[in-house]
This record gives C-alpha cells, sequence and structure tokens, in this order.
C-alpha cells in the first residue's frame, strides 16, 4: 500500500511536470499567438526553465543522491519511457529552436548574493541541450532517430562544415569542454550545488567536469565518425599558422583536445587506440625546444591567449598532460607507441650549458607553455559546481606518467624560474620610471588632494598586476609541490 501511494505520487509529480514542459516546446515552436516565443529575450526564459526541469528529473531518478527505489520524492523505473518520451520531444524542439538565436539577449541577476551575468540565449538554450542530454544517457535513451541523436548532430555540424569565419565550431565544441553559465544553478545559489547547509547537494551534467564531455565527444566520433573532421580542423590550423589569426589556431587546439580525450578514454576498453599521426605530430612538436616555430600549439599567440582566455588555459595544460598519461600507458601496454618519441616535458641537457639560466628555459616548448598556464591561472567560473582539472592536478599527471629521464620536475622548475624572472625584467624599467620620484609619479597619475573624488585608474592593469604580470601564489605553490623531486643542484639553485 506504501509503495502504492509513493507510485500514485511520483506518477502525479510526472504529469505536472510534462504539462509544464510541453507548455514550453509548443511555446517555442510556435510561430504566431499570444504564447509564441519569438525573441531571443522570451526564449531565454524557456531555454532555462527547461533546463531546470532536466535537473528535477534527473536527481529524482533511482541512484541519484543516495534516494532509494521507494522515496516518495523520486521518479520510479516505470517511468523511463515517459521520460524518455519527453527527454526526445524536449531536445528536438530546443536543437531546431536555438539555431534561431544569435546575440545577447537581457540581463539576469541570480537570487545568490552579487551574482549577476549577461542572459545570452543562445548559452541558456546550449547548456539546455546538454543537461537534457545528460539526462538522455542516464536513462539509456541515445538511440538513432532519438532526441539524443539529434542533439549529436548539431554538435557536429561545424565540425563537417566547419568554417573558420562563423565562430559555431568555437561555440559549439569549446562550449562542450567548458560549458556557459547555467541559469538554473546559479539561481539556487551555493548551498544547493555544493550540498552546503545541510541541502542535498545537486547533481548536474557540470558536477563530473571533463568526465561528461569525454562521455559525449566519444558518442561524436564514434556515433557521427568525426574524427577526419577534427583532423581536418587541425591541418587547417597549421597551414601558414605563424601568420594566420588566432582563432584558427584556438580551433585547432579544440580539435587536439577533443582527439586526445578521446584518445584517453579508449584506455579504459579493451581496444586502446592511438593519437592520428598527424595530430599527434602537432603535439610532439612541444618535446623540442622551438616547437613554438613548428607547431601552432605552442605559438606565441596561443601563449598569450593562455594569459587571458580560461579555454585556452585549459586544454593547452589538459592536452599536455593527458598526452603524457596516454604515452606512458601505451608504452606500458605494447600498444605500437613510437618508443624514440621525446617526453613533452623535459630538460634538453644539450641546451643546458649554451643558455643563460637567468633568461631562458633550458627546457622543451611543452613546458614552457605549463610555466604561463601556472603563471595565468583563470579560474573556471561558469559552473557553481564542477570539478575540472586545474593547472596543479596536471601537473601532477604529467610528473607521474613522465619517464624518470625527462626530469620532469627540473623542468617545470627551470620553466617557472624563467618565465618570471622574464616577466621581473619585463615590468621592471616601468616600474622604476613610474616609483622614481614623487614627480613622475604624479605625472603619471595625477592625485587631486582636494579628495573631491576618487582617482581614477587609466590604463589597462594586469589581471595580476601585484605579482608584474604572473599570479605568485600559483607559482609558489606549484614551486612547493615539485622542489623535493627536483634531481641537481642546478635547478634547486634558481
Amino acid at each position: 500500500e506504501r509503495e502504492g501511494g509513493m507510485g500514485r505520487q511520483t506518477s502525479l509529480n510526472l504529469e505536472s511536470t510534462t504539462l509544464v514542459t510541453n507548455a514550453l516546446c509548443e511555446a517555442l515552436t510556435a510561430t504566431t499567438g499570444s504564447t509564441a516565443l519569438t525573441t531571443s529575450d522570451y526564449r531565454s526564459g524557456a531555454y532555462a526553465a527547461l533546463e531546470g526541469v532536466a535537473i528535477y528529473i534527473t536527481n529524482k531518478l533511482p541512484g541519484i543522491n543516495g534516494h532509494n527505489e521507494l522515496s516518495s520524492l523520486q521518479f520510479a523505473e516505470r517511468d523511463t519511457p515517459n521520460i524518455a518520451e519527453l527527454a526526445d520531444k524536449v531536445l528536438s524542439t530546443l536543437v531546431g529552436s536555438i539555431v534561431k538565436d544569435k546575440a545577447a539577449a537581457t540581463t539576469f541577476a541570480a537570487d545568490a548574493p552579487d551574482t549577476s551575468f549577461s542572459l545570452v540565449a543562445k548559452e541558456v538554450g546550449y547548456t539546455a541541450i546538454l543537461t537534457w542530454m545528460w539526462l538522455s544517457k542516464r536513462i539509456m535513451q541515445t538511440d538513432a532517430k532519438s532526441g539524443y541523436d539529434a542533439a549529436l548532430n548539431y554538435l557536429a555540424d561545424p565540425v563537417n562544415k566547419y568554417s573558420v569565419k562563423d565562430g559555431e565550431f568555437r561555440f559549439r565544441v569549446g562550449s562542450l569542454v567548458i560549458p556557459p553559465m547555467s541559469v538554473y544553478l546559479s539561481s539556487m545559489g551555493s548551498n544547493a550545488t555544493s550540498g552546503n547547509d545541510g541541502v542535498d547537494a545537486v547533481a548536474s551534467p557540470f558536477s563530473s567536469g571533463e568526465v561528461f564531455a569525454e562521455s559525449i565527444i566519444v558518442d561524436l566520433i564514434e556515433k557521427k565518425s568525426l574524427l577526419k573532421g577534427l583532423e581536418a580542423v587541425v591541418d587547417a590550423a597549421m597551414k601558414k599558422f605563424s601568420t594566420s589569426d588566432v582563432v584558427a589556431q584556438i580551433d585547432g587546439a579544440l580539435a587536439v583536445f577533443l582527439v586526445v580525450l578521446y584518445t584517453h578514454s579508449s584506455f579504459t576498453s579493451s581496444k586502446p587506440i592511438s593519437i592520428p599521426p598527424s595530430v599527434n605530430k602537432v603535439i610532439a612538436a612541444g618535446a623540442t625546444s622551438k616547437g613554438h616555430e613548428s607547431s601552432f600549439l605552442f605559438s606565441p599567440s596561443m601563449m598569450e591567449a593562455a594569459r587571458s582566455e580560461v579555454l585556452v588555459n585549459y586544454i593547452l595544460h589538459r592536452i599536455i598532460a593527458l598526452h603524457c598519461k596516454i604515452t606512458s600507458k601505451a608504452l606500458g601496454d605494447g600498444n605500437g607507441r613510437n618508443k624514440d618519441e621525446k617526453p613533452l616535458v623535459r630538460v634538453i641537457e644539450k641546451k643546458t650549458e649554451e643558455s643563460s639560466p637567468l633568461t631562458v628555459a633550458n627546457v622543451s616548448a611543452a613546458t614552457k607553455t605549463l610555466a604561463v598556464c601556472t603563471a595565468n591561472t583563470v579560474s573556471i567560473t561558469t559552473q557553481p559546481s564542477s570539478s575540472y582539472s586545474n593547472i596543479h592536478t596536471s601537473l601532477k599527471t604529467i610528473t607521474t606518467y613522465s619517464p624518470a629521464s625527462a626530469k620532469a620536475a627540473d623542468a617545470i622548475l627551470i620553466a617557472f624560474f624563467a618565465y618570471v624572472n622574464e616577466q621581473s625584467l619585463k615590468f621592471e624599467d616601468a616600474i622604476i620610471a613610474l616609483k622614481e620620484d614623487r614627480s613622475s609619479r604624479d605625472q603619471s597619475d595625477p592625485m587631486d588632494e582636494s579628495f573631491n573624488k576618487l582617482p581614477k585608474a587609466k590604463g589597462k592593469p594586469s589581471v595580476y598586476a601585484p605579482g608584474r604580470g604572473y599570479d605568485p601564489n600559483s607559482i609558489r605553490l606549484a614551486t612547493k609541490s615539485f622542489l623535493p623531486m627536483a634531481t641537481t643542484a642546478e635547478t634547486l639553485s634558481r
């Protein structure tokens, strides 16, 4: 009797949820009438509501957040077919509607204190798509001709029809790696998404960080044969990269990351694969001291982008870390990897005596890239709850899977010293000139001694102005971790 009563309650909950969801879908597809959502402003609200519905349903599925089968707050297994039908309808609706949205809509202020962000209809719709894809995977509703399959087609389209100019590859693929702000989760505040203050943590596709993206990428490559398309994007980025726009290089780096992530996932199966030669060549160039000249992945323009762009910073250090792990496992499993391939992160011994330790790091291009990423940490703040691997996690992975002969810890420490020293020298002359005397300071930024108004800041200050262009805390934390691993007195002396 108890179970029957709960069954009637969960069925009633699902019925009301379905009623609301169907109404939203009809409003999104309608072109006329009082309920038609014909502008991005209106559609963004519907997208956010649909995202909330998907999170609500998924958190009521058996096994989520520790709920058991008889919980009165949870849907039962018998509800799955109805949920699957609903997911198909919503995903098909979202994919058809989001193509109408091109630009920002309005401003949304979340209920959480001191939290506000721009509500961009296209981004909110994209987040809703990912959330319903996550729900579909939870209930195994991912067959061909399903709503999930339609969503895969939406993600795959800019790869198959790649154009560097329209920005769709960067938006759809880049947002898969680091999704836009979740309107629904942000409006709930940090307690509900973190589980603080006795509130059950709300599960979402973004709670697992890279794991969810990896599962989608596997489906894209295996179900939509996307590997050749990603290789083509990499090849396009390599063509005249020294003179090309950085947008093409970022697209290429995204494609490299997807291929590496897919390869990494294969090592959990019985049939691990190798990184395609054309993609591996782009990454392997990082093992040389002049990798910045032969691969867009380590080019000066990419290093500059990594200083300020979250996506670029993240994918660069993750590519290096995952490549080190894949190479180590491939060699250990006898998977046919070239044993003569140099480790990405290493000390280049033959250059040590020729280079000045004060200005040039005697290390590989990939190691120098890690120094840039570490010194310019940019937090992933678009999702309230996530477990994305930060730079320090990647550094630990690299030292774990690099061979002892590479002296990875030494290489990283040398690169840190060189980068910090370079930044100090870069800012030194300007700082000395600015602080030389009172006259110089006043000329640069005249002080209103009447105190009638606050001084007005001039120019564009560095994100890490107190550290002269780098994050000293991040460098300090990483340095402390690797000092015990240093193997040479030369490294320790720096």
